[in-house]
């Protein structure tokens, strides 16, 4: 088990550049430490909600701060004046803004790889629509061309409905906000169906409905806490957005705790049999710090082997000009480095091949006409590229 994102305990001394962490929430906690630094000898130490760095570069780490009970007594910088003088003495030819909105913070879902699934984070509060309408016509007013929204659920609540007609109806008066980009709710599809029509008819968003599922192994689901819509439901959505013409693509994760190279290739050759044939975005999982995936015990427990990775940003790969980078999951004790290679080939193949279309009329020509599986067909032509590596496909 060895990991290379330090711990709390060693950050500062792998990251010496940094000083501070604010935890969880931030507004609270960064305004007592902004008034504190003001001090000709500030005390860190009754700064709630903060680690932060000993001369020794051992870390300190300071009691936990309580969630905020009332959100809407947080002030907005857009509707406080804050970022007008900002927008006013822009020159106009470089006024392209963007701007982040939240409608509700929290996640009810506590998903092992995800930080928000902590147990502090359950309980959803939310800021009124009366807010965030009026965030969004100061947007509209000032040409903000990309709102994104910082909601782990879009869709959760029935106000979130409001809140896209209300921005649908600004773009329609003043042709701003161009696009809104959301996270879907994982279990409100029929919610997520009727605001992502009207995103749809007003050109918010032409990307398509996430279907986050992650995973289609129950004992995946069960070790990573999480819990997806049923398959028939799930099929039934499926067709109720390609009935409507709303694009949809589904969200997987691979490497997770359980999955083995048989239960991936099944999971996304069901997905063809349900008729999803947009598109099936595949992630690699990352061990993200906080989080149960990236914990010691976690890791032993499920045989985790890590890799570290760097964004390179389009320049070429220097290990010693990198500071940071980040842990994905390469193998696990059901799913060893060299299936997890063959899993990720496979993802590779049906993505180029089926959901990039160049065989999909043969292979769904082939299920509806002569009943040879998905399965059949592209784990046969998974083995065929195997087989001949000194072929096209191979």
């Amino acid at each position: 088990w060895v990991r290379k994102n330090p711990s709390i305990f060693d950050f500062f001394k792998v990251r010496p550049y940094v000083d501070i962490i604010s935890h969880h929430e931030g507004e609270e906690t960064t305004r007592e430490l902004l008034i504190e630094l003001l001090n000709d000898k500030p005390d860190l130490s009754k700064i709630l909600g903060i680690s932060y760095k000993n001369k020794d570069f051992s870390t300190s780490i300071n009691l936990q701060r309580d969630r905020i009970k009332d959100l809407n007594s947080m002030p907005s910088p857009y509707l406080d004046g804050t970022f007008d003088k900002l927008y006013d003495t822009m020159p106009h030819h470089i006024k392209k803004f963007k701007m982040t909105i939240e409608p509700s913070r929290g996640c009810p879902y506590a998903c092992t790889f995800c930080e928000i699934g902590d147990t502090l984070y359950t309980k959803i509060e939310r800021h009124s629509i009366e807010k965030i309408c009026a965030e969004l016509d100061w947007a509209s007013k000032r040409e903000i061309e990309f709102i994104d929204c910082a909601d782990s659920n879009f869709g959760l609540f029935p106000e979130h409905k409001d809140l896209t007609e209300h921005m649908a109806k600004l773009k329609q008066e003043t042709g701003f906000p161009i696009r809104f980009s959301v996270a879907w709710s994982k279990g409100h599809a029929d919610r997520v169906i009727e605001i992502y029509k009207i995103m749809a008819d007003a050109e918010l968003d032409k990307t398509g409905v996430t279907i986050a599922l992650q995973s289609m192994n129950p004992d995946t689901l069960k070790a990573i806490r999480r819990k997806n819509i049923d398959n028939g439901k799930l099929e039934e959505f499926i067709a109720k957005y390609d009935l409507q013409d709303l694009g949809s693509y589904v969200e997987l994760v691979m490497g997770l705790p359980l999955e083995t190279l048989d239960t991936w290739v099944d999971g996304l050759c069901y997905l063809m049999e349900i008729n999803q044939h947009t598109s099936v975005k595949v992630f690699p999982l990352a061990a993200l710090p906080n989080t149960p995936i990236a914990e010691k015990e976690y890791g032993e427990k499920y045989g985790i082997e890590y890799a570290s990775i760097y964004e390179s940003n389009h320049t070429p790969y220097n290990p010693e000009a990198q500071s940071g980078g980040w842990d994905i999951v390469i193998g696990t004790n059901t799913m060893p480095h060299k299936e997890w290679k063959r899993a990720y080939m496979f993802k590779w193949l049906t993505g180029w091949a089926h959901w990039l279309g160049y065989t999909q009329s043969i292979s769904r020509y082939l299920r509806s006409v002569h009943n040879i599986s998905y399965k059949d067909f592209y784990w046969g032509l998974f083995k065929y590229a195997e087989n001949k590596k000194n072929s096209f496909i191979g």
